[in-house]
């Protein structure tokens, strides 16, 4: 099996993208859950190398333990606090939709968000039931028909 989109390596991440990463609560109490230790068999990746254990940059020294408190000791620092008021407002506050967003390059796909009151999502929800309802009442049709062909023979061979 081979993984393209499992998350195995925080290293690779970072290399790609720099800039805009955002961990999981997890990656700043909890070493463990960086670590198979129930022998998952997770694949190979695209690259052949078998997917187990989170690989950590080069920092960590392998230690997944001293990831996590260096990254505890980072979101506890003065330089986040100064600026975790930014992330605030992009994720919760004035930068989350509008011009703010589309400036600070806080936008996503549109079935993100609501629009009137009614989400795009819900109209596109609603699309697909309403396709799978034809497609259930063509299948019925299909069937009553097979169903009324077989029905006519047994009537037919009834010896009354």
């Amino acid at each position: 099996m081979i993984i393209f989109r499992l998350f195995y390596d925080i290293k690779l991440i970072y290399d790609i993208n720099d800039k805009f990463q955002e961990l999981i609560p997890e990656m700043f109490y909890l070493s463990e859950c960086l670590v198979n230790y129930n022998n998952f068999k997770f694949g190979q990746t695209q690259f052949k190398c078998v997917v187990n254990d989170v690989i950590l940059p080069n920092w960590a020294k392998g230690n997944y333990r001293l990831f996590v408190k260096m990254n505890k000791k980072a979101l506890e620092s003065c330089f986040i606090s100064e600026k975790i008021h930014y992330w605030i407002d992009l994720i919760f506050g004035v930068k989350q939709s509008g011009k703010d967003a589309i400036e600070f390059l806080n936008v996503y796909r549109k079935a993100c968000y609501n629009f009137d009151g009614d989400s795009y999502l819900c109209k596109l929800l609603d699309n697909i039931k309403n396709n799978i309802i034809i497609i259930m009442i063509i299948i019925l049709i299909i069937i009553m028909k097979r169903i009324r062909k077989k029905l006519i023979k047994f009537i037919l061979n009834l010896k009354i």
